[in-house]
């Protein structure tokens, strides 16, 4: 609480306000304190100390200094438990249970110049979050800022262990490596054991030897091919085209072949004489028939595919094979026990390239005369003879290199027991781990588990904390709509502000809202909003934005409620542009918060009207001030308000009198003003009965109750008592000057009372 304004100066038009100086007031406060000030005297100064007060913004007071005084500015505040000064341009403490409700309380949070821009929607937000949620999404910040920095060192930290790495192994896997022991005996030892795997590994990828396969022709095919003749032909045709052919044709029968071909119809077709009973032409046509064809044929197929048999890259090939046969033998005989010699010592070449140089003759021979029968000689004889053992000494190759192949096979099993990357992974093991229990390495490994360990821990707190700040700010949105719109209600039922559902985005609560204007979904609209669209710009009357900025406020104080008790409430002029009942409705709230949830609250207002309804209204005893000058400085003195409504009496005389005598003014201010008169002019005339705190109602139960003697008896008997509950009757209606009831009033009911009303009062 605010005990005490002990002092203010050079700040403004305070140029020297001391408590000391005012003798009817000590300068303390009281739980509901009421500053009157018209215009001029330093009423938005005194708002602005608040204000910097609560900011701890020390440039508000600096740029309001006197201008012509030299001296700093100068404020000291007495609180419940502290003392707390703002001099040599700053505050020396702070009071945090400060709220205020000024113009920039609305200008920041609620609206400027009739519009909602995104910055209020923003400030609106952090209203709704009230004080825990605001410290919650202040600590996730926080925790925000401190994973950011911690993954900054774990990457550091990590790029400094990653020089000592040796590859394969992954950064985790070092990190979290177990100490060993003999670590050095193991590492030669497993050198070791990779080196003979190695060797295992070679064998496994060497290829076993080859098998060396040769087709030869058996000796008695050749001589059937060569000694194949046309058995068919008639010995007579026979031997007359072979005795032609040898006689004439030099051994060639191919120009007698071409030549059949040329003989039509038995002419001949060179002197086209009858050949039909021509025995040599008739021997001809018989032997050069088709079987005599394929005989041919039979014969050079035999010889094509003994050229293919004896072709030179076969010969080739096998030499090859013997070559890489003795490459593989002398290298697996290393690693493997074979009791046999593999080797091939045979000069194939030479028998292979004679018998071939030798055959191809014959079979050249044979395919110029193929009726010819031709033998095959005693020197062919002998080298086929050479050649079949040489093919022979080949299969008994053969046998001992599929007897070794399957010991290779043996041997490669054994070998694919052993897996060489396996033994080179815990060689890998062995030597990061050496380097990982490094003094060096090992300190920046505990460095960074204990870096990891802290940004896991706030990671997971962070997570929880946003899961319940989530589930506390959709509640808290809840009970803020229904706080604004209870307010709200006690104003107006025109209007409702409704919140839609929060939403995430980004991990942090977002919020959008809209006016509810009887049923109809208004936008708030902003500065770019079209005209022509219906916004909060153009459907809300300046009353309904103050009704409504004043109503954020109180809910924002509702959230708050277990610390309204300590808090120092500050509302400066909250009724711009209210009408009477809704006035009426805000001294209603101001008193509520001091009455209920027994708040200090200190009202600035410039506004008499809405002074005297507080005064009126409040049940609790109220500290009235008012912002005076004296001697050049705006002072802070008791105001007597008594008085100051007093003077209020005359304003109403003319308003009733006005309208009593020429119909003029407003219906419902005069029915209004009709009340206030007749209280007024009641408490001039018995002021010992009827206090500024008491209602017309009051006063006539006074009055009814009266003994037999005294002025107030007389009142009850003078003839204007029954007139005056009249009026009571007809005019308490407008107690609380209900704007809704304009429209049934009716005028010349309203004229009769008002002339009954001055009939009382200018007796």
């Amino acid at each position: 609480m605010l005990d005490k304004i002990i002092a203010i100066k050079n700040i403004g038009k305070f140029v020297n306000f001391s408590s000391k100086s005012t003798p009817d007031w000590n300068g303390n406060l009281n739980k509901l304190t009421l500053i009157y000030a018209d215009n001029g005297y330093g009423k938005t100064t005194l708002a602005q100390i608040f204000k910097s007060l609560q900011t701890q913004n020390s440039d508000i007071l600096i740029g309001r200094k006197t201008t012509f005084k030299t001296e700093k500015p100068l404020v000291n505040f007495r609180f419940t438990d502290k003392t707390i000064k703002f001099e040599n341009n700053t505050w020396d403490n702070q009071f945090d249970d400060l709220e205020i409700f000024d113009s920039f309380f609305t200008a920041e949070n609620v609206y400027v110049a009739h519009r909602v821009e995104s910055e209020h929607k923003k400030n609106i937000h952090s209203l709704i979050l009230g004080k825990e949620n605001i410290d919650c999404e202040k600590e996730l910040i926080e925790l925000d800022n401190r994973t950011r920095e911690l993954a900054t060192q774990l990457k550091i930290t990590k790029l400094e262990i990653e020089k000592f790495i040796i590859a394969p192994l992954t950064f985790d896997r070092f990190i979290w490596l177990a100490k060993q022991q003999n670590l050095t005996f193991k590492i030669e030892n497993q050198k070791q054991i990779i080196k003979s795997i190695e060797q295992f590994d070679i064998l496994i990828k060497k290829k076993p030897l080859n098998a060396i396969n040769i087709k030869l022709l058996e000796l008695i095919e050749i001589e059937k091919i060569l000694a194949l003749d046309f058995v068919r032909l008639s010995e007579i045709a026979t031997q007359k085209v072979q005795t032609h052919i040898e006689n004439n044709c030099n051994n060639n029968d191919n120009w007698l072949i071409e030549g059949l071909e040329y003989l039509k119809a038995d002419s001949c077709p060179f002197c086209g004489a009858d050949t039909k009973e021509n025995q040599l032409i008739a021997a001809y046509k018989d032997f050069f028939s088709l079987e005599y064809k394929g005989h041919i044929q039979k014969i050079n197929s035999t010889i094509e595919y003994f050229e293919t048999l004896f072709h030179e890259t076969k010969l080739l090939k096998i030499q090859n094979l013997l070559i890489e046969n003795k490459g593989l033998y002398d290298f697996w005989q290393n690693h493997i026990a074979y009791e046999v010699v593999i080797e091939y010592n045979t000069d194939l070449q030479n028998t292979w390239n004679n018998f071939h140089l030798k055959l191809k003759t014959l079979f050249d021979q044979k395919k110029q005369n193929p009726l010819k029968n031709l033998f095959v000689s005693n020197d062919i004889i002998e080298i086929y003879t050479t050649l079949k053992l040489g093919v022979d000494q080949l299969h008994e190759y053969n046998q001992n290199v599929n007897e070794f192949n399957e010991l290779i096979n043996k041997k490669k099993n054994e070998i694919g027991e052993y897996k060489l990357d396996i033994e080179k992974g815990k060689l890998n093991i062995y030597e990061n781990t050496l380097k990982r229990f490094d003094l060096k390495v090992n300190n920046l490994c505990e460095k960074w588990k204990e870096q990891d360990k802290q940004y896991r821990t706030i990671e997971n707190d962070k997570k929880q904390k946003r899961e319940n700040h989530k589930k506390r700010f959709e509640t808290f949105v809840t009970s803020f709509a229904k706080y604004i719109n209870g307010n709200l209600e006690k104003f107006t039922d025109d209007f409702k502000i409704v919140f839609e559902k929060p939403n995430f985005i980004g991990g942090k609560p977002n919020i959008n809202y809209y006016i509810d204007l009887k049923g109809t979904k208004i936008e708030l609209g902003s500065s770019k909003t079209d005209e022509k669209k219906a916004s909060f710009k153009n459907t809300l009357s300046e009353g309904d934005k103050t009704t409504l900025a004043f109503a954020v406020f109180l809910a924002t104080l509702i959230s708050k409620r277990d610390e309204l008790p300590k808090k120092v409430i500050v509302i400066d002029d909250p009724i711009s542009s209210l009408d009477i009942h809704r006035i009426s409705a805000t001294t209603q709230r101001i008193t509520s918060l001091v009455e209920k949830m027994n708040t200090q609250v200190i009202v600035l207002t410039h506004n008499l009207l809405f002074a005297q309804k507080l005064w009126q209204t409040s049940n609790i005893e109220i500290l009235p001030l008012e912002l005076s000058n004296e001697n050049g400085s705006s002072i802070l003195k008791k105001w007597d308000i008594e008085k100051q409504m007093l003077s209020e009496y005359l304003r109403d005389f003319h308003i009733v009198d006005s309208f009593a005598e020429k119909d003029e003014g407003d219906l419902l201010n005069v029915a209004c003003a009709l009340r206030r008169l007749l209280e007024g002019n009641l408490r001039l005339r018995f002021p010992k009965h009827f206090t500024s705190k008491e209602w017309l109602g009051q006063f006539i139960d006074k009055v009814r109750n009266a003994e037999n003697s005294g002025s107030l008896f007389q009142l009850k008997t003078n003839g204007d008592f029954e007139l005056l509950c009249e009026l009571n009757d007809y005019s308490k209606e407008f107690h609380h000057s209900n704007q809704n009831l304009s429209s049934t009033i009716n005028r010349k009911e309203l004229k009769l009372k008002t002339k009954d009303a001055m009939k009382i009062c200018i007796k």
